[in-house]
């Protein structure tokens, strides 16, 4: 997993919140995503993946984010809640 850059995160033992959204995610792209296409590589299924990461991100409207979607949010966030820093602290 290393080589492939795959990070593995563990959840918090008693916390089922935090399972259900990515649980939730796995449903999603199982049924968008695997059972509707064959893969003949490796390279063929990281491809596709990367196309769906971005249109889920950038173009699938959530109904739990409003119908916005998620970089959407993100940045309606970010105007909300200003994270950026100025190099002048005093300012």
């Amino acid at each position: 997993m290393k080589s492939s850059e795959v990070k593995q995160e563990f959840t918090h033992v008693a916390t089922p919140e935090e399972n259900s959204y990515i649980e939730a995610f796995h449903s999603i792209l199982e049924h968008d995503v695997i059972e509707r296409n064959v893969f003949d590589s490796y390279y063929e299924a990281k491809e596709m993946l990367a196309r769906y990461f971005s249109h889920y991100n950038y173009h699938r409207l959530h109904r739990s984010l409003g119908f916005m979607t998620p970089q959407q949010k993100w940045d309606e966030t970010e105007l909300i809640y200003d994270t950026t820093f100025s190099e002048n602290p005093s300012s």
